[in-house]
């Protein structure tokens, strides 16, 4: 019995024992466990911080997009530190203890992290990041396919569409000045460059204010235009530079908005589209729409577009719109809203998107008739470029060179020096007609015409059943 009870005392004192053992084991192990969880290496801390240098580096990813994006809007042009803290200030806050850019501090939104600007800016060049693109058309060449920015001058960039060749004259080769492409029919063309989308483009859902901009961009895959101001709109307007119609273009204009039905706006139908006599199916209000988007982004991606540097013409033999000088060239006649095939406005409208129909020019290339925001857009490129657009309806007001003279013909080309960085006819020969919309029953056509002294940016508006032959249009290139 003593045994027995001996025994289990025995039993139980190795069971304390092993008790004892386990509780100082898992003591252990608890004490490991949490300092590999919450010391300054453990677990938990690894786990933040890696999270937090995820974060910043999102951030400092998504400003340098930001900032290269911008650089590319400019064609390469680049940033001054005001400008760069401004895109890095929509993160954050900037410290303002320093004074160079390079020693601040942005303390971000997201996280309320410090991130050092100095490892922002990283490997960002002070020159500036240059277009995406390679540079492989020279003058005389053919461009074997549409590569954006495919040819350069030295200081700025073009994209010259597949099968069209830039100028051998030196005088048609700089962007600047106008850079002239030749189209395998022979038609020319000349570049107008377009840094920024947000200089053509709005949204229909802006607002009379200069703080209600929008920020139009290009989708990742470069298959729409979308507003990151307004919800990721892809509603989508012409930007025009004036108020109402005559000599009233503004360079500085911002307040503007879309009101269907009224005043200036494009795209939109007018009145007489509805009689089927005129339309007779040539577009609805829907296919309009998808127009103007189709020309936008073609804008957008390439840099810019091509405007003909004549008024449009037709080939004597088979009504092909073309874009040649037609005082040189005999099997061509200037268009005009009186001749059969080009009648009204629906028939330069129609026969402006033909281009493609002609011998050689590849079906890639579409083409249409001008809309307002890319006349606009014209007349701010040549602005820019020291040219005087808008000179009022005196003959005897300064002309942008002292040679400078109105086409007094209708036939295009005719007169030399009607010249406005190498595109013809912008003073004289016909009234140009445009996509643009007035009021509930016009449509604009712009610049002057041969009995006239209106100057290249001024607005007129007349209903697009008006049959006239003072009227005709310009092509434009959509890429």
């Amino acid at each position: 019995m003593k045994e027995e009870k001996k025994k289990i005392q025995n039993s139980k004192g190795i069971t304390l024992i092993v008790l004892v053992v386990t509780i100082i084991i898992l003591l252990i192990l608890a004490g490991v466990t949490i300092a590999a969880l919450s010391g300054p290496n453990g677990i938990l801390n690894n786990a933040q911080e890696a999270k937090k240098q995820t974060i910043i580096a999102d951030i400092i990813e998504q400003i340098k997009l930001d900032i290269a994006s911008e650089m590319a809007n400019r064609l390469g042009e680049s940033l001054n530190d005001e400008e760069i803290a401004q895109i890095i200030d929509k993160y954050g806050d900037l410290s303002t203890e320093q004074t160079e850019l390079k020693d601040k501090i942005l303390k971000t939104d997201n996280g309320n992290y410090e991130i050092p600007v100095s490892d922002i800016l990283g490997n960002i060049s002070e020159e500036g990041t240059p277009p995406t693109g390679t540079a492989t058309v020279q003058p005389g060449e053919e461009a074997t396919s549409t590569e954006k920015y495919n040819y350069t001058d030295g200081e700025d960039v073009a994209t010259i569409p597949v099968g069209f060749t830039v100028s051998t004259e030196t005088d048609e080769q700089t962007i600047d000045t106008g850079l002239v492409v030749i189209g395998p029919d022979g038609s020319e063309f000349v570049w107008v460059p377009v840094s920024d989308i947000n200089r053509m483009v709005m949204c229909k859902s802006k607002t009379a204010s200069r703080n209600d901009q929008c920020n139009i961009v290009l989708s990742e895959n470069d298959t729409k235009l979308i507003c990151t101001t307004h919800s990721n709109s892809e509603d989508i307007c012409g930007k025009l530079y004036a108020t109402g119609t005559g000599e009233s273009f503004d360079k500085t204009l911002a307040i503007q908005t879309y009101i269907q039905d009224t005043a200036l706006r494009e795209p939109d139908l007018v009145n007489n589209d509805n009689n089927t006599s005129y339309n007779n199916g040539l577009f609805t209000e829907e296919s309009l729409e998808n127009e103007f988007k189709e020309m936008a982004l073609s804008v957008a991606k390439y840099g810019g577009f091509y405007v003909s540097r004549y008024e449009m013409g037709l080939t004597k033999d088979d009504n092909k719109p073309v874009s040649k000088n037609a005082s040189e060239d005999t099997t061509v006649t200037t268009s005009d809203a009186s001749n059969s095939e080009t009648n009204r406005w629906y028939g330069l409208y129609s026969k402006a998107k033909e281009y493609n129909t002609n011998t050689n020019v590849n079906e890639e290339i579409k083409s249409s008739m001008i809309w307002g925001s890319q006349y606009d857009a014209m007349m701010l490129w040549m602005e820019e470029n020291g040219i005087e657009v808008k000179n009022g309806y005196e003959e005897t007001v300064a002309k942008p060179t002292s040679s400078a003279t109105r086409n007094k013909e209708t036939i295009t080309g005719k007169e030399p020096n009607d010249i406005l960085n190498n595109v013809f006819d912008l003073w004289g020969c016909h009234y140009e007609w445009t996509l643009e919309a007035f009021s509930t029953n016009s449509r604009v056509f712009r610049g002057g015409y041969f009995s006239n002294s209106n100057s290249p940016s001024c607005r007129v508006s007349i209903f697009p059943s008006y049959t006239n032959s003072n009227d005709s249009t310009r092509l434009t290139l959509i890429l």
